[in-house]
């Protein structure tokens, strides 16, 4: 987890609003965490691709990174989608920090109502969950949402959100 935080830009030019969020970007931004030519984050690409049997080569340029700003508002419940709305089967949430500050444990929990499920963010924790059921419909459980990151956070609250797509031929 330290050397994924290591990477993590600096440059404030390398951030983009999150997919569909532009107005929140004072207070959300996205970025990729550099993998190419890091032999550790190569490695965890790999891994991941073996452990959940899917092409990760699109991982490979680099892990989708987003990053809460302190004071940033809560998110409210969605289900994962990408630029073009494709729902990913599965997504792996890597938590780089934990709730730092102000809000305690509760700053920056993922939230599954419908599930009665919350996850405080821990550094080097793995959320893995569902975005559809086996029919391939969206997961009745699968919808979200992420709490406050309170404005006297001590610092970022940084995840890797990586979608898990299995070839439709499955």
């Amino acid at each position: 987890i330290k050397h994924m935080v290591s990477k993590v830009p600096k440059d404030e030019a390398a951030y983009s609003p999150c997919i569909g969020q532009v107005d929140e970007f004072d207070s959300k931004r996205c970025a990729f965490l550099p993998v190419q030519g890091d032999a550790l984050l190569e490695a965890a690409v790999d891994r991941i691709g073996q452990a959940w049997d899917v092409d990760t080569s699109r991982l490979q340029r680099g892990l989708p990174l987003i990053r809460y700003l302190p004071g940033a508002p809560p998110v409210g419940k969605h289900g994962d989608e990408d630029r073009h709305g494709v729902v990913p089967n599965a997504t792996l949430v890597v938590y780089l920090t934990g709730a730092t500050g102000g809000g305690g444990s509760a700053a920056g929990q993922t939230v599954f109502p419908e599930a009665g499920v919350a996850v405080s963010p821990t550094p080097g924790a793995v959320l893995a969950f569902q975005n559809v059921d086996a029919a391939g419909a969206p997961h009745p459980n699968g919808k979200h949402l992420v709490s406050a990151v309170p404005k006297d956070a001590a610092g970022d609250r940084l995840i890797l959100q990586i979608p898990i797509a299995h070839p439709a031929s499955r």
